[in-house]
């Protein structure tokens, strides 16, 4: 009787074990990665403070299904200031967001995303000094797959609003990228 358990647990473990591996395998060939960089337009008062952006990130993107995907972006921005006294204002933050692939025959691949973040928002200050706050955030976006050659490049619009007391720091960064 012990040594049936024992074997039944064995096999149990053999066939849990085929099982972890085979699915890290297929979500290690799933996953993608990517960079990106472009620039971004500052809207409302954070327009009227600074100039055009320069926005770069990075993203992790897992399937969620057979449609959805997950990604994960980690980004960065910097704005010069337009006003007296303010220097410039970085942006440093994370955004996981559900892709939403549009099906074309097209060789342009359409998809649409948007998710939840938390964006750190630094001022510098002429003459020294600094201020920062880190806030909720949220964005909505259109972007496209494109595969000239054997690279997959993709580009994309997004809205991105931090919330903060007061006015949202809300900006459209443009930015074209490479997955990997």
């Amino acid at each position: 009787m012990i040594r049936t358990f024992v074997r039944g647990l064995a096999a149990t473990l053999a066939l849990l074990v085929m099982v972890t591996v085979s699915a890290s395998a297929q979500m290690a060939s799933s996953s993608r990665f990517g960079v990106s960089a472009g620039v971004a337009l500052p809207m409302g008062d954070f327009g009227d403070a600074v100039g055009l952006g320069i926005h770069a990130g990075g993203h992790v993107m897992l399937p969620l299904g057979e449609k959805l995907k997950l990604r994960v972006n980690g980004d960065f921005g910097t704005y010069g200031g337009d006003v007296s006294g303010l220097d410039n204002i970085t942006l440093l933050g994370a955004v996981a967001n559900v892709m939403v692939p549009i099906t074309t025959s097209s060789a342009l691949k359409p998809y649409f995303f948007g998710g939840l973040g938390y964006y750190q928002t630094k001022a510098n200050f002429a003459g020294g000094g600094s201020a920062d706050d880190s806030n909720l955030a949220f964005n909505v976006g259109v972007g496209y797959d494109f595969k000239p050659g054997n690279t997959n490049l993709f580009t994309e619009l997004r809205y991105l609003s931090i919330q903060s007391e007061g006015d949202a720091t809300n900006m459209l960064p443009i930015v074209i990228g490479l997955r990997f």
